[in-house]
């Protein structure tokens, strides 16, 4: 189907071999199979999978940077009031030790994650699909608006933050925005003048 006259395809032994002894141990476990094997190659086994786990993943984390870093220099170099708007939508959250917001920018076509602390004091829903303000009913003050997923936002750049001694070291911060009342349904990618101001 691909068409090509040579063909190869890299797939991971270490991830197979590790799958061979899990689903080993489990037959054993069920008493499928009498247990068999070296203990001592069973560990250099999960050892090895482990580190090639963290490898990937810090590999991952050195091209996703790699990637932010080319789409954001632009804006980078601007004045925070000259840098645009990008249109989005709120796919997903996340209420772990850094409560998050996951967005897909319509342009550029990215996923970013945008942390809860730098929009403002929010917190997630316990059911997970808002991104509520700690505090509901702040006495003089203009209510925070409340986020939910599917909502479509703006983001504009804020700036990043370097984090020293770990993969990946700088963090994206954003602004978040809520389309200006009646707007919402805004079937435009370039809407950037339907927003508040940041």
């Amino acid at each position: 189907s691909l068409k090509a006259e040579q063909y190869a395809r890299f797939s991971s032994p270490m991830r197979e071999l590790a799958g061979c002894y899990t689903h080993a141990e489990m037959a054993h476990c069920l008493g499928w199979d009498a247990k068999t094997g070296d203990d001592a190659l069973r560990d250099k086994v999960i050892q090895t999978a482990n580190s090639a786990k963290r490898k990937q993943r810090d590999l991952g984390k050195e091209v996703g940077m790699a990637l932010m870093n080319q789409v954001w220099a632009e804006e980078l170099a601007m004045k925070k009031q000259d840098r645009r708007i990008h249109a989005g939508a709120i796919v997903g959250l996340d209420r772990g030790k850094n409560p998050k917001a996951y967005v897909l920018l319509h342009q550029p076509p990215l996923e970013v994650k945008v942390y809860a602390r730098d929009v403002g004091d929010y917190e997630v829903s316990d059911d997970g699909v808002q991104l509520l303000p700690k505090d509901r009913n702040p006495a003089g003050s203009v209510p925070l608006p409340r986020y939910k997923v599917g909502d479509r936002v703006g983001l504009q750049l804020a700036g990043v933050d370097e984090r020293t001694g770990q993969v990946g070291n700088r963090v994206f911060t954003f602004s978040m925005l809520l389309p200006k009342a009646g707007h919402e349904d805004e079937s435009s990618p370039e809407f950037a003048v339907l927003f508040d101001d940041v």
